[in-house]
């Protein structure tokens, strides 16, 4: 849209308006209306000419019955104005006015009136100059009738302009009139008053025939304004016709066809509107011979339509073409007692819903079903009133995140298909697989408890077969957690819960194991999960403590270092097994905050005791994962503390070693570096390497205590303690060993070459009280005489 200044007529409105006066109010005129009234005065040429001839004729006729000159001379005028007004017409008459403007309208419409007033006024003249300046009857006559035919000629020529009827009239009635009673004769003055009279009847019969001119111009532009609105309007229905998505067919009441779109034509393979039958019955005869319908889907479409004339109900149905289109039809019946056909390609849609459809209900990497869909299939299998029994298996890939950190995801998510692949070839058509997430799979086979178990066992033994993938041979096992409805579950929640109840049992028993649910481990996992929650809340509530059990020194009974070990108080007395809650800690992300707060608290603690004691704080390998977060809390309770960075004692087991040697070795020499002194915990057991001692920078070793149970009696534990001992000391290390109980088992140990030991012979775990009561004695030498395993002193 363009928009523009004000109109001049506009400004000049509203000039008046602020000038106090009303606005003039212009008619508007009707362009079209008076483009058609002037062409009126141009729509007989032949007849312009011929009274044009005429009145050159009437001086000429005058001057020759005369001998006046004067006569004469109006002949060569009338002439010359006959001339330019025939110019005039034929200028006209060669142009199309149909977008002339106004002005140029107006432009024609001023010169036609200045060419028919100089006509009528020469006419007039000659009549004055026949009647009142000659006495020639016959050109009295001559004149006179001439003069009342050109009168009738303007009211029949020119009635489309009434100004310029009058406008003649005058110039010719008046002097023909002042001629007559200027003639003298008593006759000719009648004459005069009828020729006045004449002129003004000729006037209103010109209006008359105006009004019916103007009326009859209105009709003709309305007349084409329908067309032309007719016209647009049927130009519109056609595109939108054509534009539809749909292909549209409108049938009679005898089954002709009225209308079509393009887009029905090419929906039945027609090639355009003259191919398009005209019936409804070989329209659909046509498509069955293009090759578009097979005919029984033709024949359906038949039905449908006698089915909607007859019900006066609408008929929908979906029919497949031969080209493998899909057609949606819709047959509705008009108030004429025909039909409307109307039909869609749906077969875009229908391809998207089902693929939309697969990918809602199937796992894009392996193509089983999903989470979404297994829990619907089983739902289903366990709402069946008289169902048979099915069992659900649990199938957990072991260890398969050591694959994606050490392999990659790439090669993880290979594997992941590879497994699915066997899966399939496995079961075949039994059961219904599905990966419900990560390397989880789970499936559903028709079979009850111990079949199920035998096909899980059959499914171990052929994932002991290796994957190859990248030119890398994978070794992988497989854990199988099997429940059984109705007797494991009769819901769905309940099977998925046993299953993975048996899943997690099978993890427990060594993984690469095929276990039944049984309600024992139901009991143990509520146990377990009852743990969790306490935990959780204990933690939040900071409801833990620090006991410490003293590090002494063989040979001289002095209390060198206390290691902290962390306690969780219960309400019915007594302590939650560290065996049981540091591990679950671990499992569920806790170990990181409490391990910290250990530390610091252990810190706080010692810079508090009687006697500068170390103290050794256990730390996970889990809070190596991240050894800046590690670092700076070792950092912050020193600093926090006030304790001497070498009277911390940070112990680590050999696990921790296996993980990520250059990160830990890195962290190691860190803390190292801040002054903390490294113990190696519960060397002997699990994966003891001599090469740590060398590689890792320790201050200290300690043997488990499993060592310490059998060195009085057994040669192996005693070579094996004096052996660790001999290399710790090639490497400028301390050792330690736990578990010390009696007088005998700490004298052989120091025999052995151990420096320090710990266990119930010298103390039990303290709480800071008992710590300090302990500590304040003067000379402190443990183990003290009163100690009923003490039954002989150690070496001074």
């Amino acid at each position: 849209m363009r928009f523009t200044g004000a109109s001049a007529p506009t400004v000049r409105a509203a000039q008046a308006v602020r000038a106090g006066r009303p606005p003039r109010r212009r008619r508007p005129r009707d362009l079209a209306a008076y483009r058609h009234l002037v062409g009126t005065l141009f729509s007989s040429p032949a007849s312009l000419a011929i009274s044009n001839l005429i009145g050159v004729f009437v001086p000429l006729f005058c001057w020759h019955v005369t001998n006046d000159d004067v006569f004469l001379a109006l002949t060569v005028l009338t002439g010359l104005t006959f001339g330019a007004r025939m110019v005039t017409v034929l200028r006209y008459t060669r142009q199309p006015h149909d977008l002339d403007t106004l002005a140029r309208t107006r432009a024609w419409d001023r010169e036609f009136l200045a060419g028919t007033t100089v006509f009528a006024i020469l006419v007039g003249a000659n009549c004055y100059l026949a009647l009142a300046g000659t006495d020639s009857v016959p050109a009295h006559i001559l004149t006179i009738v001439a003069g009342i035919a050109f009168a009738s000629g303007f009211v029949a020529r020119n009635a489309a302009r009434p100004f310029f009827v009058i406008l003649q009239i005058a110039c010719l009635a008046g002097p023909m009139a002042a001629g007559l009673v200027v003639a003298g004769h008593p006759y000719y003055a009648g004459i005069g008053a009828f020729i006045v009279f004449y002129g003004l009847t000729n006037v209103v019969i010109t209006f008359s025939i105006n009004r019916n001119l103007v009326a009859l111009a209105t009709a003709h532009r309305e007349a084409n304004e329908l067309s032309h609105l007719a016209k647009r309007e049927a130009a519109k229905l056609d595109l939108a016709l054509n534009a539809m998505v749909q292909g549209l067919a409108m049938f009679d009441e005898a089954g002709r066809l009225e209308v079509c779109n393009t887009r029905h034509q090419v929906l039945y393979g027609f090639g355009g509107p003259d191919t398009v039958p005209g019936a409804f019955n070989t329209f659909l005869e046509a498509t069955v011979q293009n090759g578009m319908l097979a005919p029984s889907t033709a024949e359906r479409i038949g039905v449908l339509g006698t089915e909607a004339l007859t019900t006066q109900r609408p008929q929908a149905a979906e029919i497949e073409t031969r080209t493998g289109d899909v057609l949606a039809l819709s047959l509705e019946p008009t108030p004429e007692g025909g039909a409307l056909l109307t039909t869609e390609n749906i077969t875009t849609r229908k391809r998207v819903a089902a693929t939309i459809e697969r990918m809602a209900n199937t796992d894009s990497l392996t193509g089983l079903r999903n989470r979404f869909s297994f829990n619907q299939r089983l739902v289903d299998a366990c709402r069946e009133p008289e169902g048979r029994p099915f069992s659900l298996l649990s199938f957990d890939i072991d260890n398969f995140k050591s694959v994606n950190d050490s392999l990659g995801h790439g090669v993880g998510d290979e594997l992941l298909l590879r497994v699915a692949e066997r899966l399939r070839r496995l079961l075949g058509s039994e059961g219904i697989i599905a990966r419900f997430g990560g390397d989880e799979f789970l499936v559903i086979l028709p079979e009850d408890a111990p079949a199920a178990l035998t096909t899980a066992r059959r499914l171990l033994d052929d994932f002991r077969l290796p994957f190859e993938i990248d030119g890398r041979i994978l070794h992988v096992t497989v854990s199988i957690g099997v429940a059984s409805w109705p007797t494991h579950g009769s819901v769905a929640a309940e099977m998925m819960s046993a299953a993975d109840m048996a899943l997690y049992a099978a993890k427990g028993a060594g993984r690469n194991a095929a276990v039944v649910f049984t309600r024992e481990m139901a009991e143990s996992i509520h146990s377990r999960r009852a743990l969790e929650e306490n935990l959780r809340l204990a933690w939040r509530d900071r409801r833990f403590a620090l006991h410490y059990q003293p590090i002494v020194e063989l040979a001289t009974g002095r209390v060198v270092a206390c290691e902290a070990l962390m306690r969780w108080p219960v309400e019915t007395g007594g302590f939650v097994s560290p065996a049981d809650f540091i591990p679950l800690a671990e499992q569920m992300g806790l170990i990181v905050p409490m391990g910290a707060w250990a530390i610091r608290q252990a810190c706080l603690d010692a810079a508090a005791w009687p006697i500068e004691a170390d103290v050794a704080v256990n730390v996970s390998a889990i809070q190596f994962r991240d050894p800046d977060d590690l670092v700076r809390s070792v950092e912050i309770a020193l600093a926090d503390s006030g304790l001497a960075p070498a009277r911390l004692e940070l112990e680590v087991t050999e696990s921790l070693l296996i993980d990520d040697a250059e990160e830990t070795l890195a962290a190691m020499r860190r803390l190292r570096a801040l002054g903390v002194k490294l113990a190696l915990d519960d060397f002997g057991t699990g994966y003891a390497s001599i090469g740590y001692l060398a590689r890792y920078p320790f201050t200290k070793v300690k043997i488990d205590r499993s060592f310490a149970q059998l060195v009085a009696s057994d040669d192996t534990s005693r070579a094996i303690i004096e052996t660790i001992c001999a290399l710790a000391h090639r490497f400028d290390l301390t050792v330690v060993v736990e578990g010390i109980e009696t007088c005998t088992q700490a004298n052989e140990i120091a025999r052995l070459g151990a420096e320090q030991a710990q266990g119930y012979l010298f103390a039990k775990p303290l709480d800071m009280t008992g710590l300090h009561a302990l500590l304040e004695r003067p000379g402190l030498r443990l183990p003290l005489a009163t100690t009923a395993e003490a039954d002989r002193a150690l070496p001074a």
